[in-house]
């Protein structure tokens, strides 16, 4: 005991630290090695920050051959800041683990909503990007929806034809219209850097394609 708190008077523990505190925790064989992995998403708050947003940051262990969990994969990008939702609260709105494929689904925003679900694939060494699908809707006539998958290049879009004309009577004429393109990836999208990922930029030019209809 007079160990310890010597030990503790030469190296005091910063309470101004950040703090890191699991969210969702899973396991999950997600290279196929046919040994599980643990996934486990952290929230981590800044005491002396008051503005720092509490980041996530989703961290894959592995176990080495004595048990030890070892970090393999971390990611401080696919899952979004817990002030990120806007008027919505936190956006994360959960992960699971099907057919291979890693699930991440959030959604904000205020009077006009939005969500997005990005999947993810274990491919040559790393969890690629694979699929992502962007909406936002209101309880009018505003909707917009992407799908694009990154494996193919392959991307739809679907708005509201009224967003087009500036016609609010929905219950009048609430089609909509849609746009297709090719947008191959010159590189893999990784876990790791989802932040270079901006689908909006895809969404805004197959809008442009619908406007010159």
């Amino acid at each position: 005991m007079r160990f310890s708190w010597l030990f503790l008077c030469l190296f005091p523990v910063s309470l101004a630290e950040p703090q890191y505190t699991i969210l969702d925790s899973s396991m999950m064989d997600i290279d196929k090695d046919k040994n599980y992995e643990l996934m486990v998403l952290y929230t981590i708050t800044d005491p002396e920050d008051a503005n720092f947003g509490s980041p996530r940051e989703l961290v894959f262990y592995k176990a080495d051959h004595q048990g030890a969990l070892i970090p393999w994969i971390r990611s401080k990008s696919a899952v979004l800041d817990a002030n990120a939702g806007g008027i919505m609260g936190d956006p994360f709105m959960g992960m699971h683990f099907d057919n291979d494929t890693l699930n991440i689904s959030h959604f904000g925003g205020s009077q006009i909503k939005w969500s997005y679900t990005d999947k993810y694939r274990f491919q040559d060494g790393q969890l690629i990007l694979v699929e992502h699908t962007s909406k936002s809707f209101d309880g009018g006539c505003h909707f917009k929806e992407l799908t694009y998958n990154l494996n193919t290049g392959d991307a739809v879009y679907t708005q509201n034809k009224n967003l087009q004309s500036g016609f609010r009577e929905c219950e009048k004429d609430n089609k909509t219209a849609q746009a297709q393109g090719s947008f191959p990836r010159l590189q893999p999208i990784t876990i790791e850097n989802r932040q270079v990922f901006v689908p909006y930029e895809i969404m805004s030019q197959l809008e442009r394609e619908l406007y010159k209809e």
